[in-house]
C-alpha cells in the first residue's frame, strides 16, 4: 500500500487546490476534499484497471465543487469551447468558474501523458467514479 503521494497525484492536486478553495474558503473543506480524493484513491488499489490518478483528482476536485461537474472532463465538445464551460459554470462565482475553466485546461494539456493506457477514460471512468461518490455528501 502506498504510503505517500506520487508526483503526479501531487501535481494534480496541487492544480486543483485553487478551485476547490474557491468554492469554499475555509481549511477544513480544503482537507475534508484531499481526505476524499486520497479515499478514492486508495478503493483502486488492487484493481485491475482503474483511474488514472490525474483523472481522479480532476473527478474529485469537480465532484467537491458540484456532484454534477465530473463529466465535463468527458466532452470534449465543452472542454474545447470556452463558452459552453461558462455557462456549465455560471452559478460558481466568477472567481471560482475561472478557476475551474483553468484547471480543466491544465488538465486537458496533462492527463493524456499521464496515462498508460489501460486505465479507465470516459464513460467507464465517470461510472466507476459515480460509483465510489454515490452516498457521499459534499458539504
Amino acid at each position: 500500500m502506498a504510503t505517500h503521494d506520487s508526483k503526479p497525484f501531487e501535481q494534480a492536486l496541487a492544480n486543483w487546490m485553487l478551485p476547490v478553495f474557491l468554492h469554499d474558503r475555509t481549511p477544513r473543506s480544503v482537507k475534508r476534499f484531499i481526505n476524499r480524493v486520497r479515499y478514492f484513491a486508495i478503493r483502486q488499489q488492487g484493481l485491475e484497471r482503474h483511474i488514472n490518478e490525474v483523472d481522479l483528482v480532476a473527478m474529485a476536485a469537480l465532484h467537491h465543487i458540484d456532484p454534477g461537474l465530473p463529466s465535463l472532463l468527458w466532452d470534449s465538445s465543452i472542454t474545447n469551447d470556452e463558452k459552453q464551460l461558462d455557462e456549465k459554470l455560471k452559478d460558481l462565482p466568477s472567481d471560482g468558474a475561472a478557476a475551474v475553466i483553468a484547471a480543466i485546461k491544465q488538465w486537458a494539456r496533462t492527463s493524456k501523458a499521464s496515462r498508460n493506457g489501460d486505465e479507465l477514460t470516459g464513460k467507464q471512468a465517470l461510472d466507476a467514479f459515480g460509483a465510489w461518490a454515490a452516498g457521499i455528501t459534499v458539504r
